[in-house]
């Protein structure tokens, strides 16, 4: 897309205007301040709609603040104020305790406190921006995370009292009764708590050290915070279309130093220097990516989806060229019967998603499973990995295990994520796939055959030896 003198003075304008909104103020103010939080994430890739190291680094830092051995020397004061929140009794030890062990020693895990001295153990699930999801054989993966404690700590310790936390920024209700809701904002009011009455008066010889850690990590839960509570429609509103493309090309060439062309551009009509402009840019680039992204269809990815289709589809082939709209029902064909007698698949037809027709299934003959593949609109594929699903992709569970009557919910059913190919490994462009090409996540390309025959086949493989072998999920 091209700028003209026009474009770039106006959006530098709205840029000042923006500046003046008193969050984003405090934003710009923050990121100006030395934070270890920052500097962790220093040249990486948002990566906000799924599990990231942001979401493993931040249950390292719970697991060091509640472990009472460790050398911040505050003893089991977090956990004490954590157990309080959620309204249960928990003896404060200010020194350290061999008797507790703070890990993520169970599989998948994010927290896992023991206290064998008090007959305790507190789990955490900790969230960003992901949502509780499924997990295999589970509807939810917070009862799987229960079983695994039950199987691996209370079988073999019969007087250990679980307590259960599910710790989000806003304080989502979890699907499992069992789970405590605590939000960011209750973390942070703790973290205070500490600051303002624990480290002030402490005489500990790092005490000045661990309040600059714990300090770091409260402002980086509030910025989280901020991120999801403020409200943003004044720049969403604000932008045109235009303008939330330039946003993003900008925050590429700024965040990972490509080629800084629109950048030199827009500094060159910049009236007065402005140091904040950069991390201005960051700051809205955050509030428009989703909006822009996620709504309207890939039309590279749309094409690779059809192409996909007509590999594996028998007698019929969907237009490439003309991406028109199908009705539900039809793009159902059969399975061309080479492909299906060559790898002894246990799937007998495909479809294409309806909607934006990005996605694909292949239907099992029995009707009880189905394979499913997409991309997104920014062209990453398969966006959701692919995966193995329930027929009709949703599991009808109760709200409350205890009262039935409080209403039921939908839960999607994946049974499992293929191994042989990653989430986003592939990224779809128009002027590569019309000439057969896809891009790698890593670098450079590879041909349509390659990408169906050594990425799709196996993960399609792997998936059809669990339905062959009925595993019980």
């Amino acid at each position: 897309m091209t700028y003209c003198e026009k474009d770039y003075k106006e959006y530098l304008e709205k840029l000042e205007e923006f500046k003046g909104i008193n969050w984003i103020n405090n934003h710009l103010q923050l990121m100006k301040k030395p934070n270890f939080w920052s500097i962790l994430e220093y040249g990486e890739k948002s990566k906000s709609n799924e599990r990231s190291a942001h979401e493993i680094r931040s249950s390292k830092m719970l697991r060091w603040l509640l472990d009472a051995n460790e050398n911040h020397n505050l003893g089991n004061i977090f956990a004490h104020k954590l157990m309080k929140l959620i309204g249960e009794d928990y003896a404060l030890q200010p020194l350290k305790n061999k008797a507790i062990k703070t890990t993520s020693e169970e599989k998948d895990i994010d927290v896992l406190y023991k206290d064998l001295s008090q007959n305790i153990c507190i789990v955490i699930e900790l969230k960003q921006f992901a949502k509780e999801g499924a997990s295999t054989g589970y509807a939810s993966q917070l009862n799987k995370y229960e079983d695994l404690v039950k199987e691996n700590i209370i079988q073999h310790n019969p007087n250990i009292r679980p307590h259960y936390i599910y710790l989000t920024p806003l304080k989502d209700e979890p699907s499992n009764s069992n789970w405590h809701a605590v939000s960011y904002h209750q973390l942070i009011n703790i973290i205070e708590q500490i600051l303002n009455e624990t480290l002030v008066a402490s005489t500990e010889q790092y005490a000045a050290d661990t309040k600059k850690v714990i300090s770091d990590f409260k402002e980086d839960l509030q910025r989280t915070v901020d991120y999801l509570q403020k409200d943003h429609s004044y720049i969403r509103e604000n932008l045109t279309d235009k303008e939330k493309e330039l946003t993003l090309t900008l925050a590429e060439e700024i965040q990972h130093e490509t080629d800084s062309k629109y950048l030199n551009e827009l500094l060159a009509y910049q009236q007065n220097e402005d140091e904040d402009l950069q991390n201005l840019v960051l700051i809205i680039k955050d509030y428009t990516k989703a909006q822009l992204q996620n709504h309207d269809p890939n039309d590279a990815v749309r094409i690779l989806i059809r192409k996909i289709y007509n590999y594996f589809s028998e007698g019929k082939d969907l237009e490439t060229d003309d991406l028109k709209s199908y009705k539900v029902g039809e793009t159902l064909s059969p399975i061309t019967e080479e492909l299906i007698h060559k790898y002894q698949l246990q799937f007998d037809k495909i479809e294409l998603t309806s909607g934006k027709g990005q996605g694909l299934y292949l239907n099992q003959k029995d009707k009880k499973y189905r394979i499913y593949l997409s991309g997104d609109a920014s062209g990453k594929f398969p966006n959701d990995g692919i995966q193995l699903l329930t027929y009709d992709n949703v599991k009808v569970v109760p709200v409350s295990k205890n009262d039935e009557t409080k209403g039921t919910k939908k839960v999607k059913e994946i049974i499992q994520t293929s191994k042989h190919v990653q989430k986003n490994q592939f990224c779809v462009k128009i002027e590569q796939i019309i000439n057969n090409k896809i891009g790698c996540k890593a670098g450079g390309e590879i041909d349509f055959e390659t990408l169906v025959k050594d990425h799709l086949i196996p993960a399609i493989e792997e998936l059809n030896q669990l339905v062959e072998d009925e595993v019980k999920l």
